[in-house]
């Protein structure tokens, strides 16, 4: 062996130990120096512990407001109100499913378009269902009465155009024809009615609402022909009958001459 080697082990052998502390220090600093095999956490570990019970108490209120917002939205479910079924029916008559699903303002128009029709339906279904009471009927004499009352209205209307129209226009066709139609209406007086007979009770047509004299003219004409009908319902044995056939041949005379007049408009020539 070399002396330089010699002497490196007989330093090494004879030489003292290092103090305590320089021995912790050494060690301390190995292990900052040596990388730690603990791996590092991931993000978000942190808040899957409070699902996982790694805090009771965190979880716990999680749970807690996780089952409040539950409630409330069944809550809130539970009060809104459930829309209509368009394809579930809402009654037997496919007209009241529309009315139900109908809005206010689909509801007026259909009122405003059908009011008519709808009003002489609901009269019409009364009638079927007997709902007229006898004693609420008008009587003959009322209603041969209120029918020439009409017809005089109309006489002097028309006689009234006549009268007014002026000079160079009162010899023109429409003026001409309004004088033949007030003559023939200012000579249909109402006849006398018997007692016995005048206490008849008739049914009035359903008339709508005249627009115009011609209109009016008719209404007046159904009113008599009911009136007639009336009297030819009374019985061959029935002691009235010759005084209803009496009246009745009046009346029909009255109505045919009325049916004849004419009420041409303000613009025919």
């Amino acid at each position: 062996m070399s002396k330089s080697k010699s002497a490196a082990v007989t330093a090494a052998t004879t030489s003292p130990p290092p103090p305590a502390d320089t021995l912790a220090t050494d060690l301390i600093w190995g292990a900052a120096r040596k990388p730690s095999k603990a791996k590092a956490a991931k993000p978000g570990a942190e808040h899957r512990a409070e699902g996982n019970g790694d805090n009771p108490e965190d979880s716990a209120a999680a749970m807690k407001a996780k089952h409040a917002a539950l409630e409330a939205d069944e809550a809130a479910l539970e009060q809104k109100p459930k829309a209509v079924d368009e394809q579930a029916p809402v009654g037997g008559n496919p007209l009241c499913d529309a009315w139900e699903r109908a809005s206010v303002e689909q509801r007026a128009e259909f009122a405003r378009r059908y009011a008519d029709d709808l009003r002489h339906l609901f009269d019409d279904h009364l009638d079927d269902e007997g709902g007229d009471d006898d004693n609420d009927l008008p009587r003959l004499a009322d209603a041969v009465a209120g029918a020439f009352g009409e017809l005089q209205e109309l006489a002097d209307e028309c006689r009234e155009v006549v009268d007014n129209a002026p000079e160079g226009l009162n010899a023109t066709p429409r003026i001409e024809t309004l004088d033949e139609t007030a003559s023939t209406l200012e000579g249909l007086d109402a006849p006398d009615i018997p007692a016995e007979l005048a206490e008849i009770k008739i049914t009035l047509p359903k008339q709508r609402k005249p627009r115009s004299r011609r209109d009016r003219r008719d209404n007046a004409l159904g009113t008599l022909t009911v009136c007639i009908e009336a009297l030819d319902a009374v019985e061959e044995n029935d002691p009235r009958r010759k005084e209803a056939a009496d009246l009745r041949d009046e009346l029909e005379s009255a109505s045919s001459e009325a049916e004849q007049c004419e009420f041409p408009g303000m613009y025919c020539a």
